[in-house]
């Protein structure tokens, strides 16, 4: 499953997916790249607008308020269970600062499809694409506040930002889930932002092309 600051609450990274601007941006691993490992024709990565500064928002975090999972938002939360033995686009764990998701250190990763997508540099991103962010409260922190995933399905990228436990969380109105397809409502401040990247399939993180 990147936004300005009175949106920041509300947002799923995720751009999906790894740490770039508005993405629920998050990512996963190919043939030719385990955990880590940066696949063969990729070095031409170019940085995104989330970028590793001093600071971070340890001390300002405030835990959203989460709703159980619907069907399609707890089947995706089982399909991405090993997500963090997936690989990067960058090659490596380190986090990024993205001031679009309230200013936490975020760490991408994408599932096979898109690893293999962004080999080949396809553009849209083929049916089954998976990217997943970690949205941490410290640059150095290993367990995410929450978890921004972007999956792309039935030509559309379905949005969904969760919590550790599996939950859904709220918008700032403490009642709709940000789970659902680019035209919901509910995930506009995320679809919206990453409407910037429309020639990149919604993609901050990388450049397809």
């Amino acid at each position: 499953m990147r936004h300005a600051k009175s949106l920041a609450s509300t947002v799923l990274a995720f751009a999906l997916l790894a740490g770039s601007g508005c993405d629920g941006d998050a990512s996963g691993g190919d043939a030719a790249a385990d955990a880590g490992t940066q696949p063969a024709g990729t070095t031409d990565a170019k940085p995104s607008q989330d970028t590793a500064t001093a600071g971070g928002s340890t001390d300002t975090f405030k835990p959203p308020a989460t709703t159980a999972p619907n069907a399609e938002s707890a089947a995706l939360w089982t399909a991405i269970q090993d997500y963090h033995s997936w690989s990067t686009f960058t090659g490596t764990l380190k986090a990024t600062l993205s001031a679009a998701h309230e200013d936490m250190w975020v760490v991408t990763y994408r599932n096979e499809i898109v690893a293999k997508a962004q080999q080949d540099k396809t553009l849209p991103l083929p049916e089954g694409a998976i990217l997943v962010k970690d949205n941490l409260a410290g640059a150095t922190d290993t367990t995410p506040q929450t978890i921004a995933v972007m999956h792309k399905k039935g030509g559309q990228w379905y949005w969904v930002e969760y919590t550790p436990d599996g939950h859904v969380t709220l918008a700032s109105d403490g009642k709709t889930a940000l789970r659902g397809y680019s035209t919901d409502p509910a995930v506009k401040p995320c679809a919206g932002c990453h409407s910037g990247k429309l020639e990149n399939d919604y993609i901050f993180v990388y450049e397809f092309k």
